[in-house]
């Protein structure tokens, strides 16, 4: 869970959104060291999807909309095609099951990024994903704890390991809610206020994005560090809009260290996790 807070005297506003892997049985294998990773999804897949999203909608609240973003490959020969298609399945099923708040919403983000760039994408991205969460709102109080409104949707992003391309469409959607909140407030805006709402880069001041911009390029680095022990890929896309962020690698060379990583140090480096944690049965949980 992520949640971005302000303040203004005493009054607060929070924003919360969720990031995560998707919420099937499945598991990447790596049959050799020049082959592909290969995704595999289990024969009982759907094992445990509908108590994930039951938890989801017993800590926002009945009725709460939870709106999953699929950042993944839309190309049907794609490696991720098969996760693609049990997804879709598994929250179809979910309706099946009395679970009738969660939808899915596919944005193709690697595509974009491809043909048009950081910027276009951004634009491509928020004008998608904005008319569904238009009325969701924030959650307001007063301090010290006093909520009188709650946020009324959820926005819950993935891609295959919810790293990379999950770190840049949260930055994407953290704009929007800092362009959001503080056109309603009045305050740490450009000199052009109504320029496009889907170009929050020309809404808020540049040293909002700058914050921004150094949370979410130092969180992707930590969650990446921890998952695959390299630094995070796609940041360059963060720094087109703060000029002042440090990219130590590019994406190849990170995606190089990665497949390293994958071949020679992650057996020894699970072995160890496992012997920390003492887990009981693994799952196909990835």
């Amino acid at each position: 869970e992520c949640e971005l807070l302000f303040f203004k005297g005493n009054d607060f506003w929070t924003e919360r959104w969720r990031r995560g892997s998707i919420p099937i049985r499945w598991k990447t294998t790596l049959s050799s060291k020049i082959a592909s990773p290969k995704h595999t999804v289990d024969k009982d897949y759907f094992k445990g999807t509908c108590e994930y999203f039951r938890d989801l909608t017993n800590r926002y609240g009945i009725g709460t909309m939870i709106r999953c973003v699929s950042l993944l490959n839309s190309e049907s020969e794609h490696a991720e095609s098969e996760l693609k298609n049990f997804f879709k399945e598994a929250l179809n099923r979910l309706f099946d099951n009395g679970i009738d708040n969660v939808y899915l919403v596919p944005f193709d983000l690697n595509h974009h990024l491809h043909e048009d760039g950081s910027g276009e994408a951004m634009m491509d991205f928020l004008s998608f994903i904005s008319p569904l969460c238009e009325g969701d709102g924030f959650t307001y109080g007063t301090l010290p704890c006093t909520i009188t409104e709650s946020q009324k949707g959820i926005m819950r992003f993935n891609c295959a390991d919810s790293l990379d391309r999950t770190n840049l469409a949260t930055f994407y959607y953290a704009m929007k809610c800092c362009k959001d909140f503080l056109k309603m407030v009045h305050t740490g805006l450009t000199s052009t206020p109504d320029a496009d709402p889907n170009q929050p880069n020309l809404i808020i001041d540049q040293s909002v994005i700058d914050f921004l911009a150094e949370v979410f390029v130092d969180c992707g680095n930590i969650i990446s560090q921890l998952y695959t022990n390299t630094p995070a890929i796609k940041t360059n896309a963060i720094k087109r809009f703060s000029p002042s962020i440090v990219v130590g690698s590019s994406d190849t060379n990170i995606s190089m260290q990665r497949r390293l990583q994958n071949v020679v140090n992650d057996p020894i480096r699970q072995k160890l996790i496992e012997m920390w944690t003492n887990p009981g049965p693994l799952s196909w949980y990835h």
